[in-house]
């Protein structure tokens, strides 16, 4: 990261000194109280959150001493505070977040343009503002963060003295949180040339797999360099011609070597959790294995054009539906709609839907998608739910007298969607096209409300 006069210049700090964090911090009673529902919300609970003590403790002791944190959180608070307030209140609130974000955006460039800068104050500030652009559903400015954020710890790796990202207490947890942001980033984007500007680890398959995990967040670590090669793989693939001409023979040998270790993974977690009654009952457990399940039947499909196919992983979707249950149906859930940076079950369900076609299954999914969060990172849950009962629907139009019970015929099954993603004008009609069956492709109009939907970037 850079502005105006030249590169920025960190100083490796030390860890700072851990007290108990005073709720007097400087700023009006509005500011105030802002900041003190931001930290009342207990982050550390969420299933999704795999850094507890970065979101509960750290960022909150960086806030008290850099101006640009403590503005980022109060912004971000007032976003958490007012969603879904009525259409007139939103303006205001807008206004108001405005006016926080570019005074965290000015006091950062003031940072930047002291002698010293602690990288980690950046980093935070950074992350933050990826948090108020995506709750927004700037997702283009998001991106432009996260690509500057990746840029700073690829550099931190570069420097002679390079940063030990697994064991330090503060870059640890914010070199996961910018790879996790990655990964989504991977899956979700449009656009190739954004892709290929986030820097990426390389990170090859062959870390070896312990047989057990001393706990879920060292399992997630693990299964977190398992999505990084998958998903990039898979992206190379798709943004090379949407997956219609690649070499069998070789994604054949790097599926079977994924599934390999996803196998090792899974027995190390089962050791894990059987040996852990701790671990076994956290909410986290079940997160990781239904990303497990996912990823496992992701790769186990393949590219296959026959959509038959899925009908033999029914157990596997069945075990994605008691997941999603356990993490929707627990209080932490229950009672924090706050946004979480990481993903969480809005992709797995869209995934069973999608691609499940057992109509009961489905039809529980779908009630579970409609109890989720209404944003997990990059994800909207509204626009999850408009494609998906828009794909359900016209899929089981095609039924005709067969009972629910019945499979659906491969001529009716949907797959290969497609929206074009180059068209930057709005007032252009979009069109998504598909194939159903073996049959060629089929293009319709994309229906009127599905504006957020096309954010979604093709990921199915």
């Amino acid at each position: 990261m850079q502005r105006g006069g030249g590169p920025v210049r960190f100083m490796m700090c030390s860890a700072p000194t851990l007290y108990t964090i005073s709720l007097d911090i400087p700023g009006s009673l509005s500011e105030r109280r802002s900041f003190h529902y931001f930290q009342s919300q207990k982050m550390a609970e969420m299933p999704g959150n795999f850094e507890p003590y970065f979101w509960n403790n750290l960022v909150l002791q960086f806030s008290h001493d850099h101006a640009t944190i403590r503005q980022s959180l109060i912004a971000l608070s007032a976003l958490y505070e007012h969603r879904g307030e009525p259409r007139e209140g939103i303006g205001a609130t807008n206004a108001y977040v405005l006016q926080h974000y570019n005074k965290a955006v000015s006091c950062l460039v003031e940072y930047l343009a002291s002698r010293n800068q602690d990288a980690r104050v950046i980093l935070i500030s950074c992350l933050l503002f990826i948090g108020i652009e995506f709750l927004q559903d700037n997702l283009d400015s998001g991106f432009h963060h996260l690509e500057s954020g990746l840029k700073i710890l690829r550099d931190l790796r570069r420097t002679c003295n390079p940063i030990d990202f697994d064991n330090d207490d503060i870059y640890g947890p914010l070199y996961r949180s910018f790879r996790r942001l990655r990964i989504q980033a991977v899956i979700h984007s449009s656009n190739p040339t954004r892709i290929s500007n986030l820097p990426s680890d390389g990170l090859e398959l062959g870390n070896p797999i312990p047989s057990s995990f001393s706990n879920v967040f060292e399992a997630r670590r693990c299964l977190d360099d398992e999505l990084d090669s998958i998903f990039d793989y898979t992206r190379q693939l798709r943004d090379a011609d949407n997956y219609k001409s690649i070499d069998m023979q070789a994604v054949n040998t790097f599926r079977l070597a994924c599934l390999e270790r996803l196998g090792q993974w899974d027995l190390a977690t089962k050791a894990m959790l059987d040996n852990n009654i701790q671990q076994s009952g956290s909410t986290r457990a079940p997160l990781i294995r239904l990303y497990s399940v996912t990823v496992n039947l992701i790769l186990k499909i393949g590219f296959e054009g026959n959509q038959m196919v899925f009908d033999k992983y029914t157990p596997e979707f069945e075990q994605m539906i008691i997941y999603a249950e356990k993490l929707i149906q627990s209080s932490e859930l229950n009672k924090s709609q706050l946004l979480s940076f990481d993903m969480g079950v809005l992709l797995p369900l869209c995934f069973l839907i999608v691609k499940c076609r057992v109509l009961k299954i489905r039809r529980r999914a779908l009630e579970l998608l409609k109890l989720s969060p209404e944003r997990e990172g990059m994800w909207q849950r509204a626009s999850i739910v408009k494609y998906c009962e828009w794909k359900v629907e016209l899929e089981e139009s095609g039924r005709g007298d067969l009972p629910e019970s019945a499979l659906l015929p491969e001529s009716v099954r949907i797959w290969q969607e497609e929206i074009p993603t180059d068209i930057d004008d709005k007032s252009v009609t979009q069109y998504i096209r598909f194939r159903r069956g073996m049959a060629d492709t089929c293009t319709v109009k994309v229906p009127d409300d599905w504006d957020s939907v096309l954010g979604m970037a093709n990921m199915v």
